[in-house]
């Protein structure tokens, strides 16, 4: 019989899937908590049966223990005679013995027991378990039939005690306690309440080993006295010898102890809130219950209150959002704390960023139709709450056999359906339908009860909970989900209702019926109840343990009111009636089918990818279309309006893509056309989910066979068009794209490239050998140039205008006169206000009147009275017309066609909106939100009705003041609609945030450590308003800065950091809105550059070259790798979206900020190269020098500019010196960049003008620019501009034609006619790329990807320009498509030529062996190198070059046969290159490109070899013995000294490449802020020292290199500087 239940017992864990058997055991697969509660249930089972207590196995650590003396007793049974074996009796007296002592022990501690029905925490509420122990009652309690729990009870008072004690005992089981199975099985069991800390389940523990021990030794002690004296004996020696190491041993021993007044005293003191308590068989639904009902019931709904309320929970701005009209907002309190948000906050708060405007979002808020749609909403939601109580209570109904409806606090009796029909205002159909909706939810719970019911074989129920309150502690935020089930299993459904009147436009009234034209769930709305749901579903599993969620859906019911919207006429709930109307799956709801929930999980990261771009049309259509899909997966359907919309996305596109004139109606412009691209490539492989919806649903045979020749030529049409628009993005691509992506295209059929390699992470994107890595960068430099055209002329406007205001100050400071501007909100800095505050208010109500009464005698004397104060502007019918037209393409871009019922609502209601010169709707027109466009003030009514400060602005003799103010509006109302999706985030009267600098505090009264302190805490922060991120990663989207106004610590807007300098601000917010419009245009086709990546393919390589098979590519399997796409991305992530990686790392709390610790140490970066290179006299004078070296050098064979060109610019700076930095500053190269420089000249005080950071390098910046400008003016010599406005090389145009610096029209110091953008760009591109060699790429999108990685950053700190000039001269060849010429690491070129030779002759050896020879220089062979030098710069390989001397008699026999040799030899050069290449320029390189490229290379390189070496000799010159005491000649004088030190410095610069130990010194430093570590030694280590010579009075102590503050100085910014200059 035994082995029967044994075995019984088995089967039974495996087939509920608790464990598995193994030859080891069973091993556990279920958590604790389950095979612990279905142990005790066996348990009940068992004792019934064979009168036998005991659990029949137990969870420990990851395996089963069964119990085998439990099935030991059974066997000893005898079945037959009907014999029941009992409990053994030494058992019986161990458990009575403990049960003893625990009641003896009670009485000493004063702690109490009672037996009761239900277990009841101490406001009264059911908690679930069989036993509990109240700590601050001295109180167990236990369910009758339970004492046997009191042991554990008690046991729980002692390991309170001993905590309160601080008993070392305690401390050491604490610390262990984690090891033991106990603890894993507490940890399951018990994690499931809510209010439990770690400190309660550790504690829970130790009282289980307590009491594990307790037993196990009163049961040894019984079988003692049975047992032979020695075993006896034995024991008890082996119990001492072990005694001191076991804590537990000693625990038990103090607990059994006769004297525990000191405990009684403990427990006496101790506040412990938490109950603790014996679970018994409480399931998982009976925890999550009493979590729900106790949270629910501690807290309340508290209105009214006021901001000082509610103060340091929530910022003024927020508040102003939330409250209504009278001032005050509702929070809820938990346990009489205020909680500071809601989860419907979001919303309101997303509507306002909608509207962009706080006065025009508090009057649509209050409108009397916004208040009646609230106080309807709110009704109906009782309504509805109401009914479905009534439902699952009504016996008649099957609903509450399987529901259980939990008895909240403040719960209401439900009415009657009689009086709830009656007090809803619903006619009886509208009634019926509403209790059919809540029967529809009700027939899905009951479903799912009844299949679990049927798989355990047990009748339970589900839990409904209505108007539940939720809080979630760690957000401080508070909830109630208006209904909520959690079935037997654990697994809840939450539902909202949303009752919605949508506006006429967005309806359609087909006989007596209306059907909504748009999801009523789209944009703002949509946004806030996905946070409000998504809230909810994190709340449930953070805080209730709540990790299954079946259902997250909001419900939406149509409502119509009548004229005088005082009754319902129209209520319509359910998909039958109305696709928008079915159930809205929220936050990432999952259908439990694998198929389904991966198509799912693709359509959630495509919304996520898109709801932070521009609400453009495209964008919006995709929204629609992704949500619909969701919608249709998750509910029943055949998917059908899915496809019907995904038609329609594909014949606009069709449509579109046949238009080709970008000024025609319907072309489809980049951006869209990607986008429809994107989106269809989301719904790929679609058809395999619907088929199988298809084949589980209930559709007749003959329906699913249609649906499935539907759902395969939908399939068809995707690929198709998908394919087509590939082509076409790639068409338009390459029409001015010099990388010519197609060609690729159709060669191979998809993009080709090599690995990348590591050393590609160290270089700017475009070096990436990769077509689309570079076609990436020109596509975001394309952008910049764009932005630079259009923020060059914002400037050249806000600068006029701030000229003016100055003009009018005369000696007022210009601070004060931007005062007269600004004024202070809870949101930052505004405009000061046109109207009258009162007259303002007036207004409002007079229009909220307007449109919300149907009574049209009110609606005319709002008219009248309008007519009275306004008139309509000069000029307001074009704005109509051009405002209705581009709001009318919008739409049609939105809904493909101007015949969709869609587009002629939106149509009708612009004009009725707008449309203020119509009699036909008058009044609508003159009192809609957009009033203010076309009417303006009437000039009887200005008085009365403008405010002080703009009347202030309107007299006579402040026409420049007034000009600035209506240049400022309307210029924010430009950047509005260039903004497009976010146009409404900008207000007309908005002021950029930008925020002040240190200086600009410093001359704004701030104290110095408080601006020291603002500005380095802010810039250590995490600034999640402006960051946004999503966990520690900052979400992808361009950026668009100075929006969002600073707060303090306190969370208020902190306006003190707000910059007041209005013009800087509104020049440095113009660059920022530029570049976000533009780089938004550049973000379509780099995802769509990306897109072509993660199609194209990756050769083989195989020793550095490529691999084919009968002269075709072999490729790597699997495509591109992950390691090239990563690369691709960290590139688009700085250059695109700005994003650094500053975000990642660890999150530290300072000062009240959270900072980010990766910001930290950019920071300390940042102080520290302050602090190294301030004032870097040495290091700027040997970077001239040096530059000028690789300037030079570089000019040989140059195609971009010549030495000729370089001394032309040279004496154009010595002749006309303004003339000179006009045209070379006109094209913005330099490393500052025009904004900053801007920026500098535009603020308010001269010190802040002048003292700006940017000046601690100095005088290295001016030695940069400088160098930057003599090479660009190089170059401008050596172009000129074609007559179709192309930039061409002066050798290729006509004889006689001037260069482009000879040209430029220059007057007073500025260039008065601008060149072509697109001359510009390739003038610029030209210079960076041969800047890079000379001092590295510091432009702004020179960035390499290590950037991104702030470690590899530290590294390369004061080395981030040697990367490109390595890869200058070490690397590949490669073709550079912005000048047309091939480039090469001329050293690499030069050095490894014969490398390419496999048959090289003894003479090329040679020459090559006399190559590597000078390459490898020493200074003891410097003046035969430099003899040697003569003879190979006459080298040449280049036609061209030849035919030229043989034309001027340069030419003899011998360099004749020599150029025969060398041409023959390095062509076999050429052949590797086109054979281990993806590039087609390359493959298709010429013979004479090659060597002409050759000869330039080892020119070039000869020209920076030699000069060295000139350097070099005149080192050994300045070192020579001079004089009768043979002193060096570098030691004459400070002169002579200094002069030595600058040229063993520039040495160090040019031979870097040269002579390895010469890079070896530049980089002594690993990690060069290891220094700043390293001098905080010292400084602390001396410091110690310093104090002790102090205290002796021997601070000048003889022979002590390291005096009195040597080491506090090397922290002060400039100390090298100074100590060099005063020879120390």
């Amino acid at each position: 019989m035994a082995c029967s239940v044994k075995q019984n017992i088995i089967d039974h864990i495996e087939l509920e899937k608790l464990g598995r058997s193994e030859a080891e055991g069973i091993t556990r697969t279920a958590p604790i908590a389950t095979v612990m509660q279905e142990s005790r249930k066996l348990s009940a089972l068992i004792l019934s049966k064979y009168d036998v207590p005991g659990l029949p196995f137990r969870a420990v650590g990851k395996t089963i223990a069964l119990n085998d003396p439990l099935f030991n007793v059974i066997d000893n049974k005898n079945e037959e005679k009907g014999e029941v074996v009992v409990t053994p009796k030494y058992v019986q007296e161990a458990e009575a013995e403990v049960l003893a002592s625990m009641r003896s022990a009670m009485k000493k501690l004063g702690v109490t027991e009672k037996a009761v029905s239900r277990l009841r925490d101490r406001k009264g509420n059911v908690i679930a378990g069989i036993a509990a122990a109240d700590i601050i009652s001295k109180a167990i309690t236990y369910v009758e039939g339970n004492e046997s729990e009191i042991p554990e009870e008690v046991i729980h008072m002692f390991v309170v005690a001993m905590n309160e004690l601080k008993d070392p005992i305690y401390t050491s089981i604490y610390e262990r306690i984690a090891q033991e199975p106990e603890y894993l099985e507490v940890q399951e069991e018990y994690g499931r309440l809510a209010d439990w800390t770690e400190q309660d389940i550790k504690d829970e523990a130790i009282t289980r080993v307590i009491l594990n021990r307790m037993k196990l030794d009163a049961k040894e002690r019984a079988k003692d006295r049975n047992a032979r004296w020695w075993q006896r004996l034995l024991r008890k020696l082996k119990e001492v010898f072990n005694f001191e190491s076991d804590p537990v041993k000693k625990a038990v021993k103090k607990v059994l102890s006769k004297d525990i007044s000191k405990y009684a005293d403990a427990l006496s003191r101790s506040k412990r809130e938490t109950i603790f308590r014996s679970l018994g068989d409480a399931t998982t639904q009976d925890i999550m219950r009493e979590n729900i009902v106790k949270t629910h019931d501690s807290m309340e709904n508290v209105k009214d209150l006021t901001f000082d309320m509610v103060k340091g929970k929530i910022d003024e701005g927020t508040f102003e959002i939330l409250s209504d009209e009278d001032g005050v907002i509702a929070r809820y309190k938990v346990d009489g704390k205020i909680v500071a948000k809601r989860a419907t906050d979001q919303s309101s708060i997303s509507f306002f960023k909608s509207v962009g405007n706080i006065d025009e979002y508090k009057s649509i808020s209050n409108r009397e139709r916004s208040k009646l749609l609230r106080d309807t909403g709110t009704n109906m939601h009782s309504i509805q709450h109401e009914i479905i109580i009534n439902m699952v209570q009504d016996s008649e109904l099957e609903y509450h056999k399987y529901i259980n409806v939990v008895e909240l606090k403040d719960a209401v009796k439900p009415r009657s359906y009689s009086k709830l029909k009656e007090d809803s205002g619903l006619n009886k159909q509208m009634f019926l339908d509403l209790k059919n909706v809540v029967k529809g939810v009700l027939d899905k719970q009951i479903a799912r009860q009844k299949v679990i019911n049927k798989k355990t074989e047990k009748d339970k129920k589900a839990d409904m909970y209505t108007e539940v309150r939720l809080f979630n502690k760690k957000m401080d935020t508070g909830g109630t989900v208006d209904l909520m089930f959690i079935d037997s299993e654990g697994a809840a459904s939450i539902y909202d209702w949303k009752f919605m009147s949508p506006k006429f436009e967005d309806v359609t009234k087909k006989e007596d019926d209306y059907y909504m034209l748009l999801d009523p769930f789209r944009g703002a709305k949509g946004e806030g109840y996905q946070h409000q749901m998504g809230f909810y579903v994190t709340t449930l599993r953070e805080q209730y343990g709540i990790t299954k969620i079946k259902e997250s859906r909001l419900i939406p019911v149509h409502l119509r009111f009548n004229k005088d919207l005082t009754s319902i006429t129209y209520l319509a709930v359910g998909d039958s009636h109305d696709k928008f109307l079915a159930e809205m799956p929220m936050a990432k709801e999952k259908s439990g089918d694998k198929d389904i929930d991966a198509k799912l999980k693709v359509l959630y990261d495509k919304y996520d990818a898109i709801k932070n771009r521009p609400k453009s049309p495209s964008i919006k259509r995709q929204v629609a279309l992704i949500t619909t899909a969701i919608r249709e997966l998750l509910n029943e359907s055949d998917m059908q309006h899915t496809f019907e919309e995904l038609l329609e996305v594909m014949k606009y596109a069709e449509n579109g893509m046949k238009i080709n004139d970008s000024t025609e109606t319907g072309y489809l412009e980049f951006d869209e056309l990607w986008e429809i691209y994107d989106l269809l490539g989301t719904f790929k492989n679609l058809q395999t989910i619907v088929a199988k919806k298809i084949k589980l649903s209930k559709e007749s045979e003959k329906e699913k066979a249609t649906l499935r020749n539907k759902l395969e030529k939908a399939a068809e049409a995707v690929s198709s068009i998908t394919f087509q628009i590939q082509e076409k993005l790639i068409e338009r691509l390459d029409i001015d794209s010099p990388y010519k992506l197609g060609e690729q295209m159709k060669r191979y059929g998809k993009i080709v490239s090599k690995p990348t390699e590591a050393m590609d992470q160290m270089l700017a994107m475009n070096m990436v050998d990769n077509a689309l890595f570079k076609e990436g960068y020109f596509r975001i430099t394309e952008g910049r140039s764009r932005k630079d055209a259009l923020y060059r002329e914002h400037y050249k406007k806000w600068k006029s205008l701030d000229d003016g205001l100055k003009s009018w100050a005369g000696s007022m400071p210009i601070r004060d006169v931007y005062d007269l501007f600004i004024r202070e909100t809870p949101f930052g800095l505004k405009l000061i206000t046109m109207f009258d505050p009162e007259f303002k208010k007036v207004l409002d109500k007079k229009i909220s009147t307007a449109q919300s009464t149907q009574d049209d005698k009110v609606k005319k004397e709002v008219l009248k009275w309008m007519k009275e104060n306004f008139q309509i502007k000069k000029g307001a019918k074009e704005e109509f017309k051009a405002n209705r037209a581009e709001f009318l393409e919008q739409k049609r871009k939105e809904f493909g066609s101007k015949e969709d019922q869609r587009y002629k609502n939106v149509e009708a209601w612009f004009d009725s909106k707008n449309n203020v010169f119509s009699k036909v709707d008058e009044v609508t027109a003159w009192t809609s939100d957009s009033y203010y466009m076309y009417l303006e003030l009437k000039p009887e009514k200005k008085e009365s009705s403008f405010s002080s400060e703009y009347k202030y602005l309107l007299r006579s003799g402040n026409e420049p003041l007034l000009e600035y103010y209506t240049a400022w509006k309307e210029q924010m109302k430009t950047f509005k609609k260039l903004l497009k999706g976010r146009r409404a985030i900008l207000a007309a009267d908005t002021i950029p945030s930008v925020t002040k600098d240190m200086m600009e505090q410093l001359m704004t009264g701030e104290n110095a450590f408080k601006a020291f302190g603002k500005s380095f805490l802010r810039g250590m922060s995490i600034d999640v308003e402006n960051e946004e991120q999503v966990g520690k990663a900052t979400i992808q989207k361009v950026p668009l800065r100075f929006l969002n106004a600073p707060k303090g610590k306190d969370g208020e807007v902190d306006h003190t950091l707000i910059s007041r300098d209005l013009t800087r601000a509104m020049v440095m917010f113009g660059d920022s809105a530029y570049e976000h419009i533009e780089d938004t245009r550049s973000e379509a086709e780099i995802l769509f550059i990306r897109d072509l990546l993660t199609q194209s393919e990756e050769v083989k390589m195989s020793g550095g070259k490529i691999v084919k098979e009968l002269g075709e590519f072999k490729f790597e399997e699997g495509g591109v790798s992950e390691k090239t796409l990563s690369l691709f991305d960290r590139y688009v992530n700085m250059l695109l979206y700005k994003n650094f990686g500053q975000n990642i790392g660890k999150e530290i709390n300072f000062a009240g900020r959270t900072v980010s610790s990766t910001k930290l140490l950019r920071g300390v970066k940042s102080a520290f190269s302050s602090m190294i290179m301030t004032m870097p006299v040495k290091a700027a004078l040997a970077t001239l020098g040096g530059a000028s070296v690789f300037r030079i050098s570089k000019s040989i064979d140059n195609p971009n500019y010549s030495y000729d060109t370089l001394s032309k610019g040279f004496k154009l700076w010595t002749k006309d010196r303004s003339r000179y930095m006009a045209v070379a500053g006109y094209f913005d190269v330099h490393a500052e960049g025009d904004v900053i420089m801007h920026s500098r000249e535009l603020s308010a005080d001269p010190l802040t003008r002048n003292a700006q950071t940017a000046y601690l390098y100095y005088p290295l910046i001016p030695v940069d620019k400088f160098g930057d400008r003599r090479l660009l003016m190089g170059m401008l010599f050596n172009h000129a501009v074609d007559e179709n406005g192309l930039i061409q090389r002066l050798e290729d145009m006509p004889e006689g034609t001037l260069s482009l610096a000879e040209t430029m029209k220059v007057e007073d110091g500025v260039v008065t006619e601008d060149l072509p953008q697109s001359v510009r760009k390739q003038i610029k591109m030209r210079f960076l790329g041969e800047i890079r060699g000379i001092r590295g790429d510091m432009s702004d999108t020179g960035v390499a990807a290590y950037q991104s990685n702030i470690y590899v950053s530290l590294v390369m700190q004061f080395k981030d320009w040697m990367p490109p000039m390595v890869q200058d001269r070490f690397g590949d060849v490669r073709f550079d498509y912005y000048t047309g010429n091939y480039e090469a690491g001329r050293y690499k070129l030069a050095a490894g030529s014969a490398l390419f030779l496999p048959n090289a002759t003894a003479e090329d050896m040679e020459e090559e062996v006399a190559w590597k020879t000078l390459m490898a220089n020493s200074v003891t062979t410097m003046s035969r190198l430099l003899g040697n030098l003569v003879g190979i710069q006459s080298f040449v390989t280049s036609k061209k070059t030849r035919d030229k001397k043989e034309a001027e008699g340069k030419w003899s026999e011998a360099q004749e046969a020599q150029y025969q040799r060398r041409r023959k030899k390095y062509l076999q050069g050429l052949d590797f290159i086109k054979e281990n290449s993806t590039d087609p320029a390359l493959a298709n390189m010429t013979e004479e490109k090659y060597l002409e490229l050759m000869q330039r290379s080892i020119k070039s390189t000869v020209g920076e070899i030699r000069a060295t070496l000139i350097l070099g000799l005149l080192s050994l010159f300045m070192g020579a013995q001079i004089g009768d005491d043979d002193e060096e000649l570098y030691k004459a004088n400070y002169g002579t000294r200094k002069a030595q030190e600058l040229l063993a410095r520039t040495i160090l610069e040019t031979a870097m490449f040269i002579n390895p130990m010469e890079l070896a010194k530049l980089n002594k430093s690993v990690v060069p802020l290891f220094g700043l570590l390293e001098q905080t030694g010292k400084f602390f280590g001396n410091s110690a020292d310093e104090a002790m010579d102090l205290f002796r009075g021997d601070m000048f102590e003889k022979g002590d290199r390291t005096q009195m503050f040597h080491y506090t100085f090397q922290f002060v910014p400039g100390n090298r500087t100074i100590r060099w200059a005063l020879d120390l």
